[in-house]
């Protein structure tokens, strides 16, 4: 595997959360990330087929142009918020043709990491969407 060299500024509570296996912080940084793309993969995975196309581009409409903060990318509650909020206050749910109650349904029978992967997967959208169809995107 080619390699690259590389230099971070890193926070000193993430040195020391790297430092906790007396792994090398190269060698430290690598497995984390390597855990980190095992569970996003995984998360991921387990969205496909749960939402429809339609619900998929209200996540992506939802969203859009929102900076969702770290304490709030894997919590169910403040995703189904999110939703209804967005439903309340422009109709999004309504514009978009899709059920509110199915929705939250199928939100509530998700975990953190499958929030955190639903949050990545529309931003992926939203740093592509000019050479991505939201229709082809939608069909997972």
């Amino acid at each position: 595997m080619a390699t690259r060299t590389v230099n971070l500024r890193l926070p000193e509570d993430l040195v020391e959360y790297l430092k906790r296996n007396n792994d090398s912080i190269n060698q430290a940084v690598i497995s984390e990330i390597n855990t980190l793309k095992r569970i996003r993969t995984v998360a991921l995975g387990e969205l496909k087929g749960i939402f429809t196309p339609q619900e998929w581009i209200f996540f992506a409409d939802v969203f859009n142009s929102v900076c969702v903060e770290d304490v709030f990318r894997t919590n169910v509650g403040v995703l189904i918020a999110t939703c209804e909020d967005a439903e309340r206050f422009e109709n999004t749910a309504t514009n978009h043709g899709v059920d509110m109650p199915i929705l939250i349904d199928k939100i509530r029978s998700l975990h953190g990491a499958n929030i955190e992967a639903l949050i990545s997967r529309v931003e992926e959208y939203w740093s592509h969407h000019n050479i991505v169809k939201i229709e082809d995107w939608a069909k997972f």
